[in-house]
């Protein structure tokens, strides 16, 4: 598996990542908007064969990383892509001066919060009824980062 930075060329491949991994998938302006941000940090994963199966989105503001999404394309899910992205990403950004590590996960993806679990990341607070459509709340999660233990 190769992990590399997003490419402008990439956000088509991502669309498709989302909207097969997502109940409620980013539109295709919404994912080139967030590769158009000046503070954005984002890295995809690549197969053997230089396939994309999966992303990762992020931001640092002064000294912190805020992950705004992730996903792994259902083919490739359950083979550590999600935790080599978020590894790679926390490093990056540990090795940028960032402190901590903020996120926010629906409350029914236990998968998710499984994986952010396992990584360090504890739930911090609840946003009720925060995401629209299934109003499912938010569960917000920190890691400190800036420690290495």
């Amino acid at each position: 598996m190769i992990i590399r930075p997003v490419e402008l060329k990439d956000c088509g491949s991502i669309h498709t990542i989302e909207k097969a991994a997502s109940a409620f998938p980013w539109s295709h302006d919404a994912i080139a908007l967030e590769l158009s941000n000046p503070h954005g940090f984002n890295f995809i994963a690549q197969d053997d064969e230089r396939k994309i199966c999966g992303f990762i989105f992020s931001i640092i503001v002064t000294d912190e990383l805020s992950i705004h999404n992730i996903a792994t394309h259902p083919e490739f899910q359950r083979r550590g892509i999600a935790r080599h992205l978020l590894e790679t990403t926390i490093e990056w950004a540990r090795g940028r001066g960032a402190a901590n590590a903020y996120l926010e996960v629906r409350s029914r993806n236990n998968r998710a919060i499984d994986l952010y679990q396992k990584s360090g990341f504890t739930i911090t607070s609840i946003r009720k009824n925060y995401y629209s459509g299934d109003h499912d709340d938010a569960l917000l999660m920190h890691k400190r980062i800036d420690l290495i233990v």
